[in-house]
């Protein structure tokens, strides 16, 4: 999860990069909205085993694999700005 959240702050800083004033600052919007939903949504998944031990791991692997998805989707509007 680490890893993956390292990436996703390359990614969106370099996407961040490229564009206006105005479009960085929805970019900052949807991604704080996008955050919410990754956590969310991971303690949702996660729930099924609530109390139990593998509750931890299924929300971090949840976490990460939510985390790499994001990336792809960034690197792919990064690459439709050049």
């Amino acid at each position: 999860l680490k890893q993956a959240d390292q990436e996703l702050n390359r990614v969106y800083t370099q996407y961040r990069a490229d564009l206006s004033a105005k479009d960085r600052q929805a970019l900052k919007q949807v991604q704080l909205a996008w955050i919410k939903f990754r956590d969310l949504d991971c303690e949702r998944v996660a729930s099924v085993y609530d109390g139990g031990s593998m509750q931890p791991m299924v929300r971090s692997n949840c976490l990460a694999e939510r985390t790499r998805e994001r990336i792809s989707h960034l690197e792919q509007m990064t690459e439709r700005l050049n």
